[in-house]
């Protein structure tokens, strides 16, 4: 039946500038043999694979690889033992116009009940996937059915597809595929040509041309030997600007054009005239900032959607400082489809089924506290509130930078994960996700502490237990807070306190140890740290994302108060040990929140010292140990200013023309002559010594 209906399905798709999605439904055994027949009739360039039954030379793609900025021209997704949702829709926005997307789908009635081995990875311990049954087949099963798509079994056609909403683009000059395509090389050009300092963000959907667009730009500057610089979270994904610039240069301007790892190039920092960064998004937010502070003459195109998780991000942090850095910075979005046609069925099924178009409008709120209605919702209940759970989706994908299409299947596969939206009448102000966790056996608790084991989605529990060294604490039930999330357009106004206040009024009624952990920054920890929340651990290494490292808090309950206080202080007087070794980068006005630092009593001969230097009638090295003993006195008692570039010295360990150019001084001279003034005002100060 499909290779009867294929061809002519095939050559409407193709002549409509479109993707063919195709729902093809009933056991393996009778359609891969069909699905066999038109791979070796079509045998597609490119052929993607998701699922078992690969053929030989089709490529089968990873949740690890990324997909931004490549092409396929057949995806064929066999969903007998599973559905990896977030890697469809990342693999499903690479295919081309006329393009295939196919799913295998066993009969729906047996679909929508079996378990999703391949969501595994979104299940806590000790749900097991090979028995777990979620409700996200469920719903991405009605959702197809409102889609335009075809529909068959082997035995018949129970939908054919339409093309009827596919729009013909404008038609542009060539080499441009279309008008705002040739729009953004002319940007491109002002940025390399004009001003310096006045980067320029693209940014698009996929398949909207914008790595052609750097690709044909790169060709044109190079016809006026400039240097141009490309980078991307990897070098496959820069795959297309490259492809665009080779096929409209000559041999000898080839060289004009350099990839470098974003990491390298920040090193080496070569010249350049022009640097272009794809896919921006997906590269930590403090690297795109030192990228533009060094380079006067910057392009950054990203993907604006949420298939991998990261546009929105891009649009939270970056663009946020570049409005704040640099006011002749522009942006230019590109809205009209080149891989295939405006209105085509495949995206709108993907944006339809996994809740990817993102609303426009803004939630009301009049002030009112005691009109705020908190509900906890269950997956079972999203189920049958499609609406409420668009809402949901969306407020996540605009507050959090990471979120993804995984998260929308969390919410209606893991039974553990518990949702609350704040509301005013039916508008979705603010929205919070608890993950149920404790109550491990307590053999788990002591192989977590000896290293023997690690529990998929016990986060707080498995730091307790290793790092912290508190393997009794993971028998007690936990709620740790994933995500509290205020609307942009509402946030600091009392939204999110009230939020969370709720939240753990209803954990600590259940007696649930409630904790957090999340990318720390001085005003996110402030929030923590007024709702009664304690550290008690600081991750080594930075989120690549967002650039910041995870903070573990608790907050304080009369059961554990002795024990909390413990383990905040330990972290408090470890942390500052841990500096030099482990944070020499962290911001120093968190450390300075975080930090206590050992106390030790300057004697006489020592402040005589310090007010000789503030004199001028000693060098800096001959009382550096004075100087240290007298900050860790005063960290909190400094302005602010002095206290970050002190706690650089000092603490950080932080070399000379390092503090200079981070703060501002022209060298060691000025430096140490802050210090003299900073001592000087503190000594003269009442109290201050």
């Amino acid at each position: 039946m499909l290779g009867q209906q294929l061809p002519d399905w095939l050559s409407a798709a193709s002549a409509a500038h479109c993707r063919l999605p195709v729902v093809f439904s009933g056991s393996n055994s009778r359609l891969l043999p069909q699905v066999q027949q038109l791979l070796q009739h079509y045998q597609p360039d490119k052929l993607c694979w998701i699922g078992p039954g690969a053929p030989a030379g089709a490529l089968v793609p990873s949740r690890q690889h990324k997909h931004l900025g490549t092409e396929c021209d057949w995806l064929i997704i066999n969903a007998e033992q599973g559905f990896p949702a977030d890697l469809v829709a990342a693999v499903s926005g690479s295919i081309k116009a006329g393009g295939l997307w196919l799913l295998l789908m066993p009969e729906p009635e047996q679909w929508i009940k079996q378990p999703n081995s391949d969501h595994r990875h979104l299940l806590p311990y000790p749900l097991d996937a090979a028995k777990h049954q979620g409700d996200f087949l469920r719903f991405f099963y009605h959702r197809l059915q409102q889609c335009s798509l075809a529909w068959l079994t082997p035995d018949e056609v129970l939908q054919a597809p339409s093309f009827s909403a596919a729009k013909a683009s404008e038609p542009a000059p060539a080499p441009y595929a279309s008008t705002e395509q040739q729009a953004a090389v002319a940007a491109i050009h002002k940025v390399a040509l004009g001003h310096r300092k006045r980067p320029l963000v693209l940014t698009a959907h996929r398949g909207r041309g914008k790595s052609a667009a750097l690709g044909l730009a790169a060709a044109e500057l190079a016809q006026h030997d400039k240097q141009i610089l490309l980078t991307a979270p990897n070098e496959s994904a820069a795959a297309i600007c490259q492809q665009h610039f080779a096929a409209h240069t000559g041999t000898k301007q080839q060289a004009l054009l350099r990839f470098l790892p974003i990491d390298v190039l920040l090193k080496q920092q070569p010249h350049a005239d022009v640097v272009l960064v794809d896919e921006a998004a997906a590269i930590p937010t403090p690297l795109l900032q030192q990228l533009v502070q060094a380079y006067p003459r910057v392009v950054f195109a990203t993907t604006e959607h949420g298939y991998e998780g990261t546009g929105r991000g891009f649009q939270l942090r970056f663009q946020a400082y570049l409005q704040q850095h640099f006011t002749g910075y522009k942006q230019l979005q590109l809205k009209q489809p080149i891989r295939y046609a405006d209105g085509d069925p495949l995206e709108h099924l993907l944006f339809h089924s996994l809740l990817l178009n993102l609303s426009e409008q803004d939630p009301v709120w009049d002030g009112a506290i005691d009109a705020l209605q908190l509900l906890k919702l269950s997956s079972g209940q999203l189920l049958k509130q499609p609406e409420l759970l668009q809402s949901l989706f969306h407020l996540l994908s605009l507050a959090h930078y990471q979120t993804r299409v995984d998260d929308l299947a969390a919410l209606l596969d893991n039974s553990q994960l518990e949702m609350f939206a704040l509301l005013q009448d039916d508008d979705l102000l603010a929205c919070a996700l608890i993950s149920l966790e404790g109550e491990l056996p307590e053999l788990l608790s002591k192989e977590i502490l000896l290293g023997k084991r690690r529990v998929q989605g016990h986060l707080l529990a498995q730091s307790l237990a290793f790092h912290l060294q508190q393997p009794e604490l993971t028998q007690q039930p936990m709620a740790r807070i994933q995500r509290i999330v205020v609307h942009p357009t509402l946030q600091g106004q009392g939204l999110g306190t009230e939020l969370l206040n709720r939240i753990c009024a209803h954990y600590q009624q259940a007696e649930r140890l409630i904790g957090t952990s999340f990318a720390v920054s001085t005003q996110v920890l402030r929030f923590w740290l007024k709702a009664g929340f304690v550290p008690v651990r600081l991750g080594i290494k930075a989120d690549q994302a967002s650039g910041e490292h995870s903070l573990l808090m608790l907050q304080q309950s009369d059961k554990h108060h002795s024990r909390l206080q413990q383990l905040e202080s330990s972290f408090r007087h470890q942390l500052y040990d841990q500096i030099p070794a482990f944070y020499p980068e962290l911001s120093p006005a968190l450390l300075k929140q975080l930090v206590t630092p050992p106390q030790q009593a300057l004697s006489q001969l020592d402040y005589q010292a310090l007010i000789l230097f503030a004199d001028q009638q000693r060098p800096f090295e001959l009382v550096y140990s004075q100087l240290l003993l007298w900050f860790n006195q005063h960290v909190q008692d400094v302005p602010a200013a002095d206290a970050e570039f002190c706690i650089a010295l000092f603490w950080q360990k932080k070399g000379f023309d390092d503090l200079a150019k981070r703060f501002g001084f022209t060298g060691k001279k000025q430096l140490i002559g802050q210090l003299r003034r900073m001592v000087a005002t503190a000594l003269t100060t009442p109290g201050s010594a």
